[in-house]
C-alpha cells in the first residue's frame, strides 16, 4: 500500500498547490520562483495542447519547458501545465546546428500570427541521419502575389515552388535513405514587400515509419477519408505532381472520388491512373475543376492521383474515401 499512498500524497499535494496558485492570482513565473526547491517539478503525460497563438504544442511541466528554441504559450493541465512550442530560427546564435524538436517545430513569421512585411526569411535545420523524411504542414502560408516558398535539401531545390494561399496543405519532403550523415534543409519565404503570414510545423518521419510515403509523393494522405486540392504554386509553366493515399489493403482497394466543380477552366486538372471502374466510366480519367463528377473504381497497387496545376489559377478540389 505504501506506493499507492504516496502517489496519492503526490497528486493531493499538486492539486492543492494548483488550487492555491488559481486562488493567490500568482503567475506561473512567480509560483516556481516561491516554492522550496525540493518541490517536485512535475512532468506531464507528453499530449498535444493549442497554444494563445493557435500553435499544436506539448503540455508539460513549467520548469520543463526550456531551451533556446522553446517558448511558453499559454498553459494547460488545469493550468499547471505550459503549452510548449518549439520554434525553429529563433536565435541561430545560439544554436549552431538546429534541429527538428522530437514533437516537431515550427517555423513562423516573426510577427505570426500577426502578417508580416519582411521581404525575405529562411532557416536552415539539420536533420538526422535516422530520418527519411519531414513532414511540412502549412497550418497557415498565405503569400501574396510573386511571393514564395521554397524547400532546398544539401543545396538542391526541391519543387514545387509555391506562392498564395497553401493554409491547410502539407509537404512530404525526401532528405536520405538512412545511409547517410544526415541532411540539411534550408526553408525560405522571398518576394517584394507586402503581407504575408507562414506558420509551418515541421515534424521528423523517422525511415521505415508507418507515415513514410513513397518516394515521389509529393503529398500523403494517411487517413481512410478526407478532403484535397491542388497545391498553389508560382512557376513558369505547368507543375507536376504526385499525391498518394494510404491504403487499407496492401494488394487492392475501393477509391471513390467525387469533384467538387469550380467553374475553371481545364488548365489544372488530375489524372485518375487505371484501375477496374464500377460505375462504367472509362480509366485512366482526367477531372479538370469545372467537372462535377462521382468515380469509383478497384485499384491494384500504389493509390496515386497525378496532379498538373497552373499557376494562377484554381486547381482541382476531390473528395476520397477508401
Amino acid at each position: 500500500m505504501l506506493p499507492h499512498l504516496i502517489v496519492t500524497l503526490c497528486l493531493m499535494g499538486s492539486s492543492t498547490a494548483a488550487a492555491n496558485r488559481r486562488r493567490e492570482g500568482l503567475s506561473p513565473e512567480i509560483f516556481f520562483q516561491s516554492v522550496s526547491l525540493d518541490f517536485p517539478k512535475l512532468k506531464f503525460a507528453d499530449s498535444e495542447c493549442n497554444s494563445t497563438k493557435g500553435r499544436k504544442g506539448t503540455c508539460i511541466g513549467y520548469p520543463d519547458c526550456e531551451g533556446d528554441n522553446a517558448v511558453r504559450e499559454g498553459v494547460c493541465s488545469d493550468g499547471f501545465g505550459t503549452c510548449c512550442v518549439y520554434l525553429v530560427g529563433t536565435d541561430l546564435r545560439k544554436e549552431t546546428r538546429p534541429t527538428v524538436n522530437e514533437w516537431g517545430s515550427f517555423y513562423s513569421n516573426a510577427d505570426f500570427p500577426l502578417p508580416t512585411l519582411e521581404a525575405e526569411s529562411s532557416v536552415r535545420i539539420h536533420i538526422e541521419r535516422d530520418v527519411c523524411q519531414i513532414r511540412l504542414d502549412f497550418e497557415s502560408l498565405d503569400l501574396p502575389e510573386r511571393t514564395v516558398f521554397r524547400t532546398i535539401v544539401n543545396g538542391d531545390l526541391v519543387p514545387p515552388i509555391l506562392s498564395g494561399n497553401n493554409t491547410g496543405q502539407h509537404l512530404m519532403i525526401n532528405v536520405g535513405d538512412g545511409s547517410s550523415q544526415g541532411a540539411w534543409v534550408s526553408l525560405g519565404v522571398s518576394g517584394p514587400m507586402g503581407l504575408k503570414t507562414w506558420n509551418i510545423h515541421i515534424t521528423n518521419v523517422p525511415c521505415h515509419s508507418s507515415t513514410t510515403a513513397p518516394v515521389g509523393c509529393a503529398q500523403y494522405f494517411l487517413a481512410p477519408s478526407g478532403r484535397l486540392r491542388s497545391l498553389s504554386v508560382q512557376s513558369v509553366g505547368i507543375t507536376s505532381y504526385a499525391i498518394c493515399l494510404r491504403p487499407r489493403n496492401l494488394e487492392r482497394n475501393l477509391l471513390s472520388l467525387r469533384s467538387f466543380a469550380s467553374g475553371a477552366a481545364c488548365g489544372s486538372s488530375m489524372v485518375v491512373p487505371a484501375g477496374i471502374s464500377l460505375d462504367g466510366r472509362e480509366l485512366p480519367a482526367m477531372i479538370c475543376p469545372k467537372d462535377d463528377i462521382k468515380l469509383t473504381y478497384k485499384v491494384f497497387g500504389p493509390l496515386v492521383l497525378y496532379m498538373k496545376t497552373a499557376p494562377g489559377q484554381r486547381g482541382v478540389e476531390v473528395q476520397y474515401d477508401l
